[in-house]
C-alpha cells in the first residue's frame, strides 16, 4: 500500500528544481537561570534563510520536497538581575547549512496547488564561534505552501530542534538549549 501511495505506475513522477528566500524568527528555549540567580529569557532574533530545492510530484495527492537552505539560528537574550527589568544582554545568530526532507499532502486547482506536509531535517553550524549552539542540530519542520502555476510559492514553515544544545558559557554551563525557528519565504521552481 505505501508504494502505491507515492509511486503509481500510471503517472510519471515529475521533477522540478528550484530556489528559495525568505525571513526567519528564531529563538532558544527554555529561559534560564545562571548560577548567580540572574534569569536568562531568550527572544526572537530575526534572521534569513536561502537554498535550493527539489520537488518530486509522485502522484495527483502527494509529493516529496527536499531543500538545502542557510538557515540563520538564534535569539535575543535579554537579563533580569532580580530588580524586574530585562537588560538586553547579548544577541547571536549562527547560519546552519540545513538539510531537509518533507513529505506532503497536495490539493490542485486551476489558480494553484496547496501543500502541507513535513519531515525531518539535519543541520551542521557554519559558525562555530557561538557558545550557545551546537555545531549539528536535528529536528522536525512542518509547512504550508501555496504554488501558483507559474512557479512561484509562498510558503510557511516552523522547524523545532529535538537535539539539547549543552551551554559552554560559564555561568549556565549545566543547562540544556534547544532551538525552534519560524520561517516565511518565496520559492519559485523552474
Amino acid at each position: 500500500m505505501f508504494p502505491s501511495i507515492f509511486f503509481s505506475q500510471e503517472n510519471k513522477n515529475k521533477l522540478f528544481y528550484g530556489i528559495k528566500v525568505g525571513a526567519t524568527q528564531s529563538t532558544l528555549s527554555p529561559d534560564l537561570t545562571d548560577i548567580n540567580g540572574n534569569k536568562n529569557d531568550f527572544r526572537n532574533k530575526t534572521g534569513f534563510t536561502f537554498g535550493a530545492r527539489l520537488q518530486v510530484e509522485t502522484n495527483k495527492n502527494f509529493g516529496l520536497l527536499t531543500e538545502f537552505n542557510f538557515v540563520e539560528k538564534g535569539a535575543k537574550n535579554f537579563i533580569d538581575y532580580g530588580d524586574g527589568y530585562l537588560y538586553n544582554s547579548s544577541s547571536f545568530l549562527s547560519t546552519y547549512a540545513e538539510l531537509t526532507i518533507n513529505v506532503l499532502r497536495q490539493f490542485s486547482s486551476k489558480q494553484g496547488k496547496f501543500m502541507f506536509g513535513g519531515g525531518p531535517s539535519l543541520s551542521l553550524n557554519t559558525n562555530l564561534e557561538i557558545k550557545e549552539l551546537n555545531k549539528s542540530d536535528f529536528g522536525v519542520n512542518v509547512l504550508a505552501v501555496y504554488q501558483l502555476p507559474i512557479g512561484f510559492s509562498f510558503e510557511l514553515n516552523y522547524n523545532k530542534g529535538l537535539k539539547k544544545h549543552k551551554v559552554n558559557n560559564y555561568s549556565l554551563s549545566t543547562q540544556e538549549l534547544s532551538t525552534s525557528v519560524f520561517g516565511f519565504s518565496i520559492g519559485y521552481l523552474f
